[in-house]
């Protein structure tokens, strides 16, 4: 199925190849484990869960029942059929028979939660890895890759992203243990020159890590950088995070309004952005169930579905934060019925706000949020210099194909 992009006549003639989605479910935590295994719709376009093995999806659950849901893709709308004697939820309500639901996030059966996916396609070859206290998910993998190369190649490192997406935790693996010199740039660590000067003595011939660069201000970078140059080569190696937005310079359209021009220049090769939790939602049953198990408690897939639900803003930090709060409240309240302790944490000890209705996978669309900026001139270029190849013209634009497919949507290509 091919459908043609441009009318303007300056441009070759070319004709964009259709990626044709495969919707599905993920399975993220059966059998009291964390998961991350693809289950497509199949070709009949109803997926039969439960432990029969004539069933489409078999899991090996006791809390399941042979033949327990039903899940299929019409016209835009998932449903639900519950099969089971033990009760299917979708989005943590019950299912009374069979419902049909536009953009639902999570399905429990039993004590196992798969969460729906509009496209499987993005996710195939994935996995999720635990190394330590790092969760290891496709971006997260790939931020860790890319902080890695810059420390081998020698490079001067700035790590982006949201407050609590775990910038500090990815640079104490790659530089084992972390800088030695710290620089509290939110606390006007570089704000004199006093200052500057001390902490470019502490680090001489070793690496000053710059917190929160963005708070600095140009004027004390563009001052730091100016030492650093007349430091000759004992000046320290810069590594460097920052809450603030960076879309112009992983782009390569130029710093943005808060980076000085010469610290962009040093940065140039050694930008990475570690993704918000909201892009990385398979890692979540991983970092809920170790957590729980750092408190010697066992998690559960009603928790696991509570924090699939839940917004957290402050990402990694908040998840962990409200996992450690629901341990808690699961303490106090054993104490309360003088039930003894509570091993399995349920997800009615998760405090928080009403859970969101976006569907989970809605953040791969937006993720690269700077491809929404190009222009109409721009995306055509790419398009016509692949030749209508859109997952070939979203490498080069350095973006994700379902990124550029929206992207086009909008500018009516």
């Amino acid at each position: 199925m091919t459908r043609g992009f441009s009318d303007d006549p300056t441009l070759p003639a070319v004709r964009i190849a259709e990626v044709v989605a495969r919707p599905g479910l993920a399975l993220v935590f059966a059998c009291g484990e964390p998961r991350f295994e693809l289950c497509p719709l199949p070709a009949s376009g109803t997926l039969a869960i439960g432990r029969s093995t004539t069933v489409d999806l078999q899991l090996d659950d006791s809390t399941l029942s042979r033949s327990h849901a039903e899940v299929s893709l019409r016209d835009g709308h998932w449903t639900v059929r519950d099969t089971s004697r033990h009760g299917s939820f979708v989005d943590g309500q019950h299912v009374a028979g069979e419902v049909s639901v536009g953009d639902p996030r999570t399905l429990r059966l039993g004590d196992c939660l798969l969460a729906f996916v509009s496209d499987t396609t993005p996710y195939r070859g994935r996995s999720v890895a635990c190394d330590g206290d790092l969760v290891l998910g496709h971006a997260t993998a790939t931020a860790l890759a890319q902080v890695e190369r810059a420390r081998n190649a020698g490079e001067d490192l700035l790590l982006v992203g949201e407050p609590g997406t775990g910038k500090e935790t990815l640079l104490r693996r790659a530089l084992h243990g972390g800088p030695s010199i710290v620089a509290d740039c939110a606390r006007g660590a570089l704000a004199t020159d006093h200052g500057r000067r001390g902490l470019l003595a502490a680090a001489r011939n070793d690496t000053l890590f710059l917190d929160e660069l963005g708070a600095a201000g140009r004027d004390a970078q563009e001052a730091l950088v100016a030492m650093l140059q007349a430091a000759g080569p004992t000046a320290p190696r810069l590594v460097a995070t920052s809450t603030q937005p960076v879309e112009h310079t992983l782009a390569g359209v130029g710093p943005p309004s808060w980076l000085a021009p010469s610290l962009h220049e040093r940065f140039a090769r050694g930008v990475v952005r570690v993704a918000p939790l909201r892009e990385r939602w398979e890692e979540l049953s991983f970092l809920v169930t170790g957590e729980v198990r750092r408190a010697g408690r066992i998690a559960t897939a009603s928790l696991v579905e509570r924090c699939l639900l839940r917004p957290w803003r402050d990402n990694v930090r908040g998840l962990l934060a409200g996992v450690q709060e629901a341990v808690v409240a699961a303490g106090a309240d054993a104490r309360r019925s003088s039930t003894g302790g509570v091993d399995r944490i349920e997800g009615r000890y998760l405090q928080g706000p009403v859970p969101v209705t976006a569907p989970l996978d809605s953040a791969l669309e937006i993720t690269d949020a700077h491809a929404l900026r190009l222009d109409r001139e721009s995306t055509e270029r790419a398009l016509a210099e692949a030749g209508g190849d859109v997952e070939r013209a979203a490498a080069q634009l350095r973006v994700h194909k379902n990124t550029l497919q929206r992207h086009l949507r909008k500018l009516g290509l």
